[in-house]
């Protein structure tokens, strides 16, 4: 999937919990180029430059064939941030994937998936 990902995203990595799931991903934000008109989300871009680690772990709720990433906990470089924060983060992100979507909101799933159940180092999958 590495080459579908938008050049502001170096890599992704998710790990599966009970429950729950992890994502780390590295982050050019050079190449993320912000244009949202949030204020929080503005700031963040002024402020930051270069590459950084972003970790986000939350739960993953899918019904009905639509799911969205539930952000618990996020960390960049290793230090807590708002969840607020990192939330708008990784809306820009998915907008600038191809196709885009925002991992945030609930939306359809791919492949017609009904439901999906999160365990340890294995997920459960129904279509």
């Amino acid at each position: 999937m590495r080459s579908k990902f938008s050049p502001s995203l170096k890599s992704l990595t998710i790990r599966l919990e009970e429950g729950r799931l992890q994502g780390n991903a590295v982050v050019d934000f050079d190449r993320l180029e912000i244009k949202s008109t949030d204020v929080t989300a503005r700031l963040f871009a002024f402020m930051l430059s270069g590459v950084h680690d972003l970790m986000a772990r939350g739960k993953l709720p899918v019904e009905n064939g639509k799911g969205n990433f539930q952000l618990e906990e996020a960390q960049f470089d290793g230090i807590r941030l708002p969840v607020a924060l990192v939330k708008e983060i990784i809306t820009i992100i998915g907008r600038k994937q191809n196709p885009p979507f925002d991992p945030i909101s609930p939306s359809e799933m791919i492949f017609r998936i009904k439901w999906i159940d999160l365990h340890q180092q294995y997920m459960i999958v129904r279509q």
